[in-house]
């Protein structure tokens, strides 16, 4: 077995099975579970690799080419392995394994040393309130840091978000040793004056020159980034082919002009380094007072969240003056395998956290001790770096340990995708990868400017005709909600598509969101009832959820007979006594055993994004970043809908290997000045062109059987796309026929009933994936229908701002437009059946008025991007309800939030 290795795995080549190979054949070397640490980049992904092991040990002869490669690890033959792996997956179950995340790695390591880093070892991690965080910063600056701040703000969208980019590479930062920067005013005076002596003299020996050519020279400012300087500069000289200058040419006059233009050049550089050293100043003494804040926030709640954890760990080991062999002697005593996965993905940070140990097994190669390194990920596929992810350390550290030893070896075939959409992606990214299965469809469509909604400075693109193109192909060949997926660019796109979807398909759909844990209905019900629990009196909103979903009566005085005890332990007997098992409920309790008192419990169970793993029916919508290490049946990817706004603070890092040396501020011009900032700058072009070109490939890759790309005629952000000069419809459609398994899922699926006064079921309709914004809708409705203050509190006050409904709604109905058209006899919430085209269509009509015509209200709490499927939806009413009453009939779109009552024609 090659003790140091790294493993290049491109997309749907085996990069799972590579690792769960690595560590079986330890294993069976003899290495001990609790010796090997494999780290992952997401639990799910620790889940799988567990899964996986536990799977191939269980049947190891199921597999053969898994076998193989066993024999070739370990040089084991096949017979020695298959009677060795009952033995070892016996000990793989009883053992303490470390399979985890690269958080969960460290602060198994902040526990062990807390007592040098001056914490508990009880702390708890959760996630920061960025927003209260805030919100004490702010409240602790002085008039001129707010003034400073609020500046700042002014070119930044986000300004926690920038502050908090910065405390992602924290340790990074505090490593720059950057001396004060120090430029009299009256040096800049000097030059300034300088330059004005230059320009008379230069203007005295262009008498023959055009006023175009003196106006050229008079803007001192920006004479060296206007196009004409390019050809000056290029020729060295005024004088050349089409020259302006050529008319009133002198040696003199081009001698002059060049000492002008450096002296500019001076000028201008003092001049940008004094206000790059201002701004960089007041952003780190204000990045510093946010940081202190931060800290005081998280003491008085006794708190950390993993990138606190990370800073300490690494202030332990790497930074503070103690005996750093000792520690990680003590550290690596029970570490002799490493194993990471996605390792294009690591942190300059946690790299440096980690590297000690691997300097262990490094010193120990060479002793022929069995100590081992691996690490496999794809650098194609490092779509983090916004996140800190250090893409460059994949080939550093192979070439830092290449002298000891390390060796690289690479996957290059997919068994994933069909050779269609293999031969399109290497065409595409020029690569070479080999396909391991026939067919395959891509089929590239261009969305075009959607003229109607677009302005002269800002396009939108028409996405939805191709998508609904697609769909409908997709649909008419047979394919199954769930084998399609939807990949955007941002959370945003995933709520217009799936309005999309539904207005126009009236398809189900899940999202990340909806495939969360806490997000199922049986899950969701035994939340509620453990709030019930720690609330008592004030909960009972909670009880009435419970007993909603589970068929009983609503009883104030129901008694659970539920003592407080370990929540894991309350969890299992709620599920047994209402018999609530299924997998979102299984899910919960194993996640339940992490806390240890139901306030704990309470407080941070919203913050799981544990998700199930079986499969949802619907169509699957997902960012390309979400949809990173999963595949799907049949893929469509749609550009981005906004353009990213190139609005914010923009520093640049200047790195020599690992080491952050040196930031930068974002100046355009600076690059003429100053060719160490254009080192810089042009490395953060690069990787800027390198993570579109990954978040590309990413999202083309996920692809099994097909693949739809929905590009923007021009603005498009798949960059690579725009090079190639293929066909847009590749090989041909096809749909694997594959056997329905039903799930019994009747115990689950208990509808809430609805207590309205006019008690009947509400239909069912797709709200946004957002809870705040599903209960604001929900409770502005339940208003507007049952005009009952308390009940609509008591239905929805835990889950939304019940306060700002009610500013709506009171402001809302007192609109005089509105309330003219309230004259007749009024139906609210009224049952819709009407048929078009032999189909049953079902719908609620918010509002009706009859008298001597009809008008129909429909309320929306917001108004969306595209209304098109709104304005649908209130055209069917009219059509519909004009001629079933023989009236003639209005329809109105009401958008209460912006007082908009919108009449459909």
């Amino acid at each position: 077995m090659q003790k140091l290795l790294s493993l290049k795995a491109s997309a749907g080549s085996g990069k799972t099975f590579s690792l769960a190979n690595r560590y079986i054949s330890l294993l069976l070397k003899g290495a001990h579970p609790k010796e090997i640490v494999a780290i992952t980049f997401t639990n799910k992904a620790a889940r799988e690799m567990e899964e996986r092991i536990i799977n191939y040990l269980r049947d190891i002869k199921k597999d053969e080419n898994f076998l193989k490669k066993l024999v070739e690890n370990t040089g084991m033959s096949e017979k020695e392995i298959i009677k060795k792996a009952p033995i070892i997956l016996d000990k793989f179950l009883k053992s303490d394994i470390h399979i985890t995340t690269i958080d969960s790695f460290i602060q198994k390591i902040a526990r062990k040393f807390s007592y040098y880093g001056g914490f508990d070892i009880d702390f708890d991690v959760r996630s920061d309130n960025l927003e209260a965080v805030f919100r004490e910063f702010v409240d602790s600056l002085n008039d001129k840091e707010f003034e400073e701040l609020v500046n700042f703000a002014k070119n930044e969208e986000k300004i926690s978000g920038f502050l908090e980019s910065l405390y992602l590479i924290d340790k990074e930062i505090q490593s720059i040793e950057n001396g004060e920067l120090i430029i009299e005013n009256g040096e800049l005076e000097e030059l300034k004056f300088k330059i004005e002596a230059l320009k008379d003299e230069i203007l005295d020996l262009m008498d023959k020159c055009s006023n175009q050519v003196k106006d050229f020279i008079k803007n001192y400012e920006e004479l060296i980034f206007k196009p004409r300087f390019n050809s000056i500069l290029k020729n060295s000289s005024i004088k050349y082919k089409g020259s302006h200058f050529n008319k009133c040419y002198s040696e003199v006059l081009d001698s002059k002009f060049f000492e002008y233009v450096e002296v500019i050049k001076k000028y201008l550089y003092q001049k940008y380094l004094l206000k790059e050293a201002y701004i960089l100043k007041t952003i780190f003494a204000l990045y510093e007072k946010y940081k202190n804040k931060k800290w005081e926030v998280k003491k008085k709640e006794n708190y950390l969240d993993f990138k606190d954890i990370e800073h300490l760990v690494y202030k332990i080991l790497v930074e503070d003056e103690l005996n750093k062999d000792f520690l990680y002697f003590r550290l690596d005593s029970k570490i002799t395998h490493i194993l990471i996965d996605e390792f294009q993905d690591t942190s300059i940070t946690q790299w440096k956290i980690i590297s000690p140990l691997v300097d262990e097994i490094k010193s120990g190669v060479g002793q022929k001790l069995f100590r081992t390194f691996f690490y496999v990920g794809d650098t194609k596929q490092a779509i983090y770096r916004f996140r800190g992810g250090s893409s460059f350390l994949f080939d550093y550290v192979y070439k830092s340990l290449k002298p000891f030893g390390m060796k690289q070896e690479s996957l290059d075939t997919n068994y994933r995708s069909g050779e269609v959409i293999v031969d399109f992606v290497n065409k595409v990214f020029n690569l070479n990868e080999k396909a391991s299965k026939d067919g395959g469809y891509v089929e590239i469509k261009e969305n075009k400017v959607d003229e109607e909604n677009s302005s002269k400075n800002y396009k939108k693109y028409d996405w939805r005709s191709n998508l609904k193109e697609v769909l409908e192909f997709m649909f008419e060949k047979g394919v199954r909600e769930k084998d399609i997926a939807i990949l955007v660019y941002n959370n945003d796109d995933i709520l217009k598509v799936a309005d999309f979807i539904v207005e126009n398909f009236n398809k189900k759909v899940v999202t990340s969101t909806t495939k969360e844990i806490i997000n199922q209905e049986s899950a969701r019900a035994v939340i509620s009832l453990m709030k019930f629990l720690y609330y008592k009196e004030k909960g009972k909103l909670f009880l009435f959820e419970f007993l909603t979903f589970v068929g009983k009566e609503f009883d104030e005085n129901f008694d659970t007979q539920i003592k407080e005890d370990k929540p894991s332990k309350m969890i299992k007997e709620i599920l047994d006594k209402y018999d609530l098992w299924d997998e979102a409920t299984l899910k919960l309790l194993i996640y339940s055993m992490r806390y240890d008192t139901l306030i704990d419990f309470v407080e941070d169970i919203e913050n799981c994004d544990e998700a199930l793993s079986s499969d949802i029916d619907g169509i699957n919508i997902l960012t390309i970043h979400k949809s990173k290490g999963l595949e799907f049946e049949n893929v469509i990817v749609i550009d981005r809908m906004k353009k990213k706004s190139n609005r914010g603070i923009k520093l640049l890092y200047g790195y020599e290997g690992i080491d952050l040396k040196n930031i930068r501020y974002k100046q355009s011009g600076m690059e003429i000045l100053d060719d160490e900032y254009a080192r810089i700058l042009k490395k953060e072009e690069e990787l800027e062109l390198k993570d579109k070109e990954n978040v590309e490939y990413v999202a083309f890759t996920r692809a099994k059987n097909s693949l739809f790309i929905l590009k923007n005629e021009k603005d498009s952000n798949f960059v690579k796309l725009q090079e190639y000069d293929g066909e847009n419809i590749l090989g041909k459609f096809s749909v694997e026929k594959k056997e329905e398994i039903k799930k019994d899922n009747k115990k689950f699926s208990l509808e809430i009933n609805y207590y309205g006064k006019q008690g009947y079921k509400k239909e069912k309709e797709y709200k946004p994936n957002e809870y705040e914004a599903i209960y604001k809708g929900l409770a502005i409705h339940s208003l507007f229908e049952i005009e009952d203050e308390d009940y609509t509190l008591n239905r929805y006050g835990a889950f939304c701002d019940i306060k700002k409904v009610k500013e709506i709604y009171n402001r809302a109905k007192e609109y005089e437009e509105y309330k003219r058209l309230l004259n007749g006899k009024i139906y609210k919430e009224l049952p819709f059946i009407a048929i078009k085209e032999d189909e049953k269509k079902e719908g609620i009509i918010d509002l009706m008025i009859e008298n001597e015509e009809i008008t129909i209200i429909d309320y929306k709490s917001t108004k969306p991007d595209d209304e098109r499927a709104y304005i649908q939806q209130v055209k069917f009413y009219i059509d519909n309800i004009s001629k079933i009453k023989n009236k003639k009939t209005k329809g109105f779109i009401f958008y209460v939030d912006s007082l908009e009552l919108k009449e459909i024609k």
